[in-house]
């Protein structure tokens, strides 16, 4: 028992630094664009289009990791504009943890615009700004001097801080590739390829609660590629993989899949895709099987996390679900006042 106790303080304290120190993330990257590049704003075959993204993490060791993100999308066309489009999406995230609740919420605005360089390569350039709050509760939290050597009073021994909520600006950037065939079609001429690179958190903000510190949140670099290889009518090979770099911490995930298109009728669209990633940064950290559902302009996608790292040991490899939702909806276009840049 009193092993346990030990290996939960220091996941405990490891969850606090990484928290302190690194980004929200999810498994299913490739379903949450915006929080992958704001160059993906509006890479996609439909017009208008909402995540939501939905993360649980550690439960099996007893501390709370809540992770949720929520965006919208729209496209913006412009009259007699050939072959481009601008779009711009909402993007709200959360992100929980530990005893102290801590959290940092972002509430921010993504802008994009694709443009075809030639019948199969689009470009697309993004920015993003938002606003961060970082929070934390000193409610639930214990301290040394509460215990005076006898006997443990929570009434006493509390530390104070200068605040416990800091507000800051959050700017990023990013530049996505889009590759696809002639004639693309998002049913029946699938295969397509975006490589893209980003920077969040450009002016570095500072996150400090104490007003004599000045702590700042590092950049997070993000890389990755998304492809879809269509190999016979109704079966497509997903492919997928991002390596991200913040300070000292990295993440990496390389992973694929195959899609059965069940139904192509218009409007009866349904396919089921299954596979599996691996994530890892210089030592193996997860195993993630994962199932979408696509139906019609609704995706679904399931993953669960199976702990491969040191802390497999207190997780019993349970690491944690994540669900990701997705909508798209398309406009039909005035052909005569617009010529639409044709990505899907």
């Amino acid at each position: 028992m009193r092993k346990i106790i030990i290996i939960k303080i220091i996941i405990g304290c490891m969850i606090w630094m990484n928290a302190k120190a690194q980004d929200l993330h999810f498994s299913q990257f490739y379903h949450a664009p915006l929080n992958l590049n704001p160059a993906l704003a509006g890479v996609h075959y439909g017009d208008f289009g909402f995540v939501a993204n939905y993360r649980s993490q550690w439960e099996s060791i007893g501390v709370d990791y809540l992770t949720f993100s929520g965006t919208l999308e729209r496209k913006f066309y412009v009259e007699n504009l050939q072959n481009s489009y601008f779009a711009g999406g909402l993007l709200f995230n959360f992100d929980q943890a530990g005893t102290s609740k801590l959290s940092r919420t972002n509430i921010g605005v993504s802008g994009s615009y694709s443009t075809q360089l030639s019948p199969i390569l689009f470009l697309t350039g993004g920015a993003h700004i938002g606003i961060n709050q970082r929070a934390f509760r000193t409610q639930d939290l214990t301290f040394d001097n509460m215990f005076n050597g006898e006997q443990f009073d929570p009434n006493e021994g509390r530390e104070s801080f200068d605040k416990t909520n800091t507000l800051s600006i959050d700017l990023g950037a990013g530049v996505n590739f889009h590759l696809q065939p002639a004639n693309a079609h998002p049913v029946n001429k699938r295969s397509k390829l975006d490589v893209g690179v980003s920077v969040f958190h450009v002016n570095r903000p500072n996150e400090a609660f104490n007003l004599n510190e000045d702590i700042r949140l590092e950049r997070r670099f993000s890389s990755y590629v998304i492809g879809t290889l269509m190999l016979a009518e109704n079966f497509d090979v997903l492919v997928r993989g991002t390596a991200q770099f913040q300070g000292a911490f990295q993440q990496n995930v390389i992973g694929g899949a195959g899609k059965i298109h069940l139904s192509k009728k218009p409007s009866r669209e349904l396919a089921v895709a299954l596979g599996a990633a691996y994530r890892f940064n210089t030592v193996g950290d997860a195993i993630i099987p994962h199932i979408d559902f696509q139906i019609r302009q609704w995706l679904l996608g399931l993953s669960y996390d199976i702990n491969v790292s040191e802390l497999q040991m207190a997780s019993v490899r349970q690491g944690g679900p994540e669900v990701a939702l997705r909508y798209l909806f398309t406009n039909i276009k005035p052909a005569a006042k617009t010529k639409v840049c044709p990505i899907i």
